[in-house]
């Protein structure tokens, strides 16, 4: 009898320590999906070669954001009624991290955000190193040089101007 209960024992551990390691992996893994993020988007007329889903968004270096999905505008907005020049961009989504700005509600982001916007804030495809992996990069450039597009469609989220690559 008492070589059975070792051997119920010994399964239960089993049993218990497998179901603790795949909840624990559980929670670390899904959890990033779970975050409240702003949403944003910008359009690219270049290559945006290297982009993936799940890429950081950096301001400064410093991850402020992931991106959501690479898609093309067409896919996203409606075709009808509108020119067939906006058909050549790539449409990119992101989300903001409201952790990044503590104490910061949705509209007060959005007003940061915009303001930004009319200083020059753009979004550019960078490289970590010379051969290292793309990311977006939140910077300052100047608006002049760097316009937004007259976009034919209304975006749903809010818009963030792309500059080009730095690469180029």
């Amino acid at each position: 009898m008492s070589a059975k209960a070792s051997y119920f024992r010994l399964g239960l551990f089993v049993v218990v320590g497998t179901l603790i390691l795949l909840v624990g992996v559980v929670y670390l893994g899904v959890g990033a999906y779970f975050e409240e993020r702003f949403p944003a988007e910008t359009y690219f007329s270049d290559s945006i070669e290297g982009l993936s889903v799940g890429t950081p968004v950096k301001f400064r270096g410093v991850p402020v954001g992931t991106l959501e999905s690479i898609t093309f505008v067409q896919d996203v907005y409606d075709r009808s009624g509108s020119s067939d020049r906006k058909f050549g961009y790539v449409c990119v989504r992101f989300g903001l991290n409201y952790e990044v700005f503590p104490g910061v509600s949705p509209q007060q982001m959005r007003d940061r955000l915009e303001g930004a916007i009319k200083a020059g804030g753009r979004v550019r495809l960078s490289s970590a190193g010379l051969m290292g992996t793309a990311f977006l990069s939140l910077e300052f450039l100047d608006p002049k040089e760097n316009p937004p597009l007259e976009l034919a469609w209304t975006p749903e989220r809010l818009y963030i101007p792309s500059a080009p690559s730095a690469f180029g």
